[in-house]
C-alpha cells in the first residue's frame, strides 16, 4: 500500500508571506501645467490689451473726427510717401490758411487727393484753392472749391502702414480665430483640471 506525502499547507510557514504593493499614484504633470499656464495667461492679456486699444483708437477717431487715408503716388515727398497713412482732421474751412496739406476732391475726380493749399481766397460760405504736391515744380491744374463747413487738414502722418488696408479682412478674421483658439484653450483646460484632479 503506498504512501502518499502530504503537501505542505500553503498557510504554513514553509512559503513567505506575500506582501501586496499599493499601486502608485498618479502624479500630475505639474512642470507642463506650469509651463501652459503663463503661456494662456500672455494671451489672454494680449486679446484684452488689444480689445482696449482697438477701443481706444475708436473713441479718439469719432469724438476728433479723425479720417484715415492710404497715400497711392510720391508727390507730396519728402512730407509723405506712397504707402504711408495721412491723417486729417475735420476742421472749419474758415480756419483753413495758405500752406496748410487738406484732402479734398478736384472737379470731376472721384478720388481724394491730398495736397498743400498755394492760394486761398473765400467766396461766401465756400473757399476756392490752389494746391501744389511738394514734390511737383508748380501747381496743380486745377481749382478746387471747398463746400461746406468743414475741410480735413492734416495732422499726422503714420509711415509705411498703408498696405494693411489692403489686408484688412484677412487681418480681421485672423484675430477672430486667434480669440476663438485662446477662448477654447482656456475651456477646455478648466475641464481638464476639474476632471484630471490628483489622487488623494
Amino acid at each position: 500500500m503506498s504512501q502518499t506525502a502530504a503537501l505542505p499547507s500553503i498557510s504554513g510557514s514553509a512559503y513567505p508571506a506575500i506582501e501586496v504593493l499599493p499601486s502608485p499614484q498618479v502624479v500630475p504633470v505639474a512642470k507642463a501645467r506650469s509651463i501652459g499656464r503663463p503661456i494662456d495667461r500672455m494671451l489672454t492679456a494680449l486679446i484684452v490689451a488689444a480689445g482696449v486699444a482697438a477701443v481706444a483708437i475708436g473713441v479718439l477717431v469719432f469724438v476728433a473726427n479723425l479720417h484715415f487715408q492710404t497715400v497711392l503716388s510720391n508727390s507730396m515727398q519728402p512730407t509723405f510717401s506712397a504707402g504711408d497713412v495721412v491723417v486729417t482732421q475735420a476742421v472749419p474751412i474758415g480756419s483753413l490758411r495758405v500752406g496748410d496739406v487738406i484732402s479734398f476732391y478736384p472737379p470731376n475726380k472721384t478720388e481724394p487727393v491730398i495736397h498743400r493749399i498755394t492760394s486761398l481766397k473765400t467766396t461766401g460760405a465756400d473757399a476756392v484753392v490752389t494746391t501744389r504736391g511738394d514734390a511737383n515744380p508748380v501747381d496743380d491744374l486745377w481749382l478746387a472749391t471747398l463746400q461746406g463747413a468743414t475741410a480735413y487738414r492734416l495732422v499726422a502722418v503714420v509711415p509705411f502702414i498703408g498696405w494693411l488696408t489692403d489686408i484688412k479682412g484677412p487681418l480681421l478674421v485672423l484675430a477672430g480665430l486667434l480669440v476663438l483658439f485662446v477662448l477654447v484653450r482656456q475651456v477646455t483646460r478648466k475641464g481638464i483640471r476639474k476632471t484630471d484632479s490628483p489622487v488623494a
